[in-house]
């Protein structure tokens, strides 16, 4: 078992330093992440920022994963946080982007549910939880840790995963039980024929009632039996993330020395400690003194992100969850999860991201991660721009783009202005890559050349918010470098 004092990093990055070309990470070295690098990619992972990065999003599809890997290098981030929603249905060549462009990838993956069934066996509707409404929240599906066959089912799936891909860290996000507020709107579970099958056996009698408020077993009417019920779903939760992380053929076992992260959420509330015991079943540190993972991180509940006015240093507020953890486990990392635009109401700029950088890093976070890279408000106010330019093949030259660029607009030849006795006659478009062909004499195609762009737009409809207009790009000089310089 790996102990919590052995996995202190001494986190050398700073969390936000300076802003540069639009984006408040500060640019550093970039070379291939490689295996045999441990230490440089617990850095990254444990002290780097990074976005999450969901490819299931239409702004990732329909491009290489190279173009989307450079993207997300050129705005200075070495780590990203990829999501999985199936461990069956993974890109591996998005993983092998991010290395080739010097960026570590945690493997983010949902221990309470799941939003993909992709490579589930036909039984797996069995797994699902009971809740006392039926629900599904964004798509999401609640599926039960005291099912044994979805409990095996998922110990080796993670398993499998670890083993085949080559991610640099892995995290379960979200093992909590359903949910904040879940006895007041309905969405709270389990209370499934296994839970309930799970109580009998530890407390020999049965659980409390959930559904009628007329039964003399209804929660409010029993309050000792609740306060085991209560206890029986910490527990639960802990041992989940326990079992599939330290137990024989769980993570750890499949791939020593593999960083895992444990997450739970934290909330500017009221007794936000007891309520997570209460309505989620999550006892943070519980779970950092049993789990033993090697870095931990807080993720901003809905109640805060949904705020409009939320302020960039509300992570403040979140002392109490910090404290519990160092209580436990001292010397442990800790990590901060936040939104910065799944509503339209909370879209959160540079500017925002920035200071919530700082006052994360004030607070004591060692690193952070922003959901989700494409919906921030930067991607609905930031007009398209050259950032990089390289040579390609002979004649070629690239374009890499700050964001993903319209194919139409970026393939008008009108749009590329250059010398006399140069032309551009051949462009392919790769998310945010422009290639052109030039057309000329030798010694003025592999000279160095000066380069007018103009007119090239951005692609709203692959924004998480359609009703925007395209951004179009203002009139860039730039210059290609002589073939060899």
């Amino acid at each position: 078992m790996i102990q919590t004092m052995t996995t202190v990093v001494a986190c050398s990055v700073a969390l936000l330093l300076i802003f540069l070309g639009g984006s408040p990470i500060e640019a550093s070295e970039s070379k291939p992440v490689g295996s045999s690098d441990s230490a440089r990619i617990r850095e990254l992972l444990f002290c780097e920022p990074g976005p999450t990065v969901d490819p299931g999003f239409a702004y990732y599809q329909g491009r290489s994963p190279e173009s989307i890997a450079e993207e997300i290098a050129l705005r200075g981030y070495r780590t990203v946080h990829l999501v999985i929603t199936s461990e069956k249905n993974v890109n591996a060549a998005l993983i092998d982007a991010f290395h080739d462009e010097g960026i570590a990838v945690w493997g983010m993956v949902w221990a309470g549910g799941t939003y993909s069934t992709v490579g589930f066996p036909p039984e797996w509707e069995e797994w699902r939880q009971q809740l006392i409404k039926p629900a599904a929240p964004s798509g999401f599906i609640y599926l039960s840790p005291y099912h044994p066959d979805f409990r095996e089912w998922k110990k080796q799936s993670l398993a499998e995963l670890v083993r085949t891909y080559p991610l640099d860290g892995i995290e379960l996000v979200e093992a909590f039980f359903p949910n904040w507020e879940g006895l007041r709107s309905g969405v709270y579970g389990d209370i499934g024929p296994y839970a309930e099958k799970a109580f009998r056996e530890r407390f020999g009698e049965e659980p409390p009632n959930f559904t009628d408020v007329r039964h003399p077993r209804f929660y409010t009417k029993v309050p000792d039996l609740y306060k085991k019920w209560v206890q029986f779903r910490v527990d639960t939760v802990t041992e989940w993330l326990d079992y599939l992380i330290n137990s024989e053929g769980g993570i750890r076992d499949a791939r020593p020395g593999i960083p895992v992260a444990t997450w739970t959420l934290a909330t500017d509330w009221a007794g936000a400690l007891e309520k997570s015991r209460v309505d989620l079943g999550e006892d943070t540190a519980a779970i950092v003194s049993r789990v033993k993972p090697d870095i931990h991180f807080l993720q901003t509940n809905w109640p805060d992100w949904i705020k409009p006015d939320l302020p960039p240093d509300y992570m403040r507020k979140y002392t109490p969850f910090i404290e519990e953890i160092r209580r436990v486990a001292p010397g442990i990392p800790i990590g901060l999860q936040g939104d910065i635009g799944s509503l339209e109401s909370m879209r959160r700029d540079w500017d925002w991201i920035g200071q919530f950088a700082r006052a994360a890093k004030e607070t004591g976070f060692s690193t952070y991660t922003i959901y989700e890279y494409h919906i921030g408000l930067y991607m609905y106010t930031e007009a398209p721009r050259v950032v990089k330019v390289r040579r390609g093949g002979p004649g070629w030259v690239i374009l890499s783009f700050n964001k993903r660029v319209d194919a139409w607009s970026a393939r008008d030849t009108n749009n590329f202005a250059l010398p006399a006795g140069l032309t551009v006659d051949q462009v392919l478009v790769d998310g945010n890559r422009v290639m052109l062909h030039l057309q000329g004499p030798a010694e003025l195609i592999n000279g160095e050349v000066k380069l007018m762009v103009s007119g090239i737009a951005d692609t709203p409809e692959l924004r998480l918010l359609k009703n925007y207009p395209a951004l179009t790009m203002q009139p860039q000089t730039i210059t290609i470098p002589a073939v060899g310089s």
